[in-house]
């Protein structure tokens, strides 16, 4: 059995350290205007959508059993976005940009 790999970042929109794992996440398409499809080939848990100073544009999404989310963005003004996924294998945070 292969061992996984991790990599270890601090999170500075909160200032703790967060494990993050070797899971495959794909956000399409980036950049984005309407519409956004998140990816991961493990199971997502909880998405967190942040704006680039640090303040968070939706609420907290609690998922279960899903793998692939799709969000309406049209709320969101042209920008850069942080969202950070938490999937059963640890963390992620990836980049997001929307334009209009």
């Amino acid at each position: 059995m292969a061992a996984k790999s991790f990599l270890t970042v601090i999170d500075s929109m909160q200032t703790k350290v967060l494990y993050i794992a070797a899971a495959i996440i794909s956000l399409s398409p980036n950049p984005a205007s309407s519409k956004l499809s998140i990816r991961s080939n493990t199971e997502i848990k909880k998405l967190q959508f942040f704006d680039a100073n640090s303040m968070e544009v939706y609420p907290t999404c609690e998922i279960s059993n899903a793998t692939t989310k799709n969000y309406n963005l049209t709320k969101l003004r042209t920008g850069f976005y942080f969202i950070k996924i938490f999937t059963s294998e640890g963390v992620q945070i990836q980049n997001l940009m929307v334009m209009k």
